[in-house]
């Protein structure tokens, strides 16, 4: 098992071992006068080094966190750098043998201490490096997979938007057929303007301005044709709207639940009211209509709200405020975007 994950590893990692082997042998080449010496006393302190970090890692770890029992790994830690502490002192007085005294002392203990701090400081920063680049991928892949999930869903609830739109507008031609076929072939080619406009036009994430406004203007017109004088529209614009984009379908179900909730009345005037204003950086839009007292709705909903809700707070998280509201005679959406993500 252990073969198995240290044979996992790439090229870097013997780079690595080889590059700290060169830069602890330039440190300590004003010491010796041997050269070999140098080497071989510099790779063995670099072997111990190795086996604490891999030891430690990928075995005491394993074990201890395993078991539920993280003191086994500090105690493991410790067993493990007395053990090769002893071993270097071992190889290395074959290497140098008489001349040990020279480099490292003549107390064995000055010179195990000395060994035993190595192990123990140099394993603690290596496994310290390792947990900080594991803990860097881990929020990466955090973040990927955060991302593809909000793509994954953002790509369904703009789906959505197609189906609950065609829904409701072949309801509305289909009625029309029956009372006037001129216009009800109107009605279709309007239809075919808009489902090209989703199609094509707003495949994209990010629609301009511009485009939302006319996709607007055409639902309104298709909209008029079906209720022929029986509705007063008033879209108003103020401020710079251009040059900025916008998530595309974002308004769409607010003008639809303006004509779907909209009054019947033969004799006062069924209303339609958008108000749609940039200042600075913020974009403000207002819908309202006049609706029926006995068929107005008991609560907001809906497929199509419950869509734009979920979209907004995906898209524009603690960016946006969204208040909906009904007066005696009115209901009333207003709907503000911070539009620094989307300028």
């Amino acid at each position: 098992m252990i073969l198995k994950r240290l044979t996992q590893y790439k090229i870097h990692h013997l780079i690595g071992w080889l590059l700290y082997l060169i830069i602890a042998a330039a440190g300590y080449n004003r010491f010796y006068e041997n050269k070999l010496d140098l080497l071989l006393v510099t790779s063995v302190y670099v072997f111990s080094h190795a086996l604490m970090y891999y030891i430690s890692q990928y075995v005491l770890t394993a074990f201890s966190f395993k078991k539920g029992k993280p003191w086994l790994f500090f105690l493991g830690y410790v067993v493990l750098a007395v053990f090769l502490s002893l071993v270097m002192y071992g190889v290395i007085y074959l290497i140098l043998g008489d001349q040990m005294p020279l480099y490292f002392g003549k107390e064995f203990l000055t010179i195990f201490s000395v060994f035993l701090i190595s192990n123990l400081f140099m394993g603690g920063v290596l496994i310290g490096v390792k947990s900080m680049i594991d803990k860097s991928r881990q929020q990466k892949f955090e973040k990927e997979r955060k991302q593809e999930s909000l793509l994954s869903e953002l790509s369904y609830l703009k789906a959505q938007v197609n189906p609950h739109f065609l829904f409701n507008t072949i309801n509305s031609v289909y009625v029309l057929i029956k009372m006037n076929p001129d216009k009800a072939a109107d009605m279709l080619i309007k239809l075919s303007d808009l489902l090209r406009s989703q199609l094509y036009d707003f495949s994209s994430d990010k629609i301009t301005i511009e485009e939302e406004i006319k996709y607007l203007e055409n639902y309104i017109e298709l909209e008029k044709l079906r209720r022929a004088h029986r509705v007063e529209v008033d879209f108003e614009k103020q401020g710079a709207l251009h040059d900025f984009s916008l998530p595309p379908l974002l308004m769409i179900p607010f003008l639809e639940n303006c004509f779907k909730h909209l009054s019947s009345n033969t004799d006062q005037p069924n209303q339609v009211r958008i108000n749609m204003a940039k200042d600075k950086n913020k974009l403000k839009v207002e819908f309202s209509n006049t609706f029926d007292q006995q068929s107005a709705p008991r609560k907001e909903g809906g497929i199509g709200l419950a869509n734009v809700r979920r979209r907004l707070a995906l898209l524009f998280p603690d960016k946006h405020q969204l208040e909906i509201s009904r007066t005696d005679e009115l209901f009333i959406v207003n709907l503000e975007l911070e539009l620094s993500d989307y300028a």
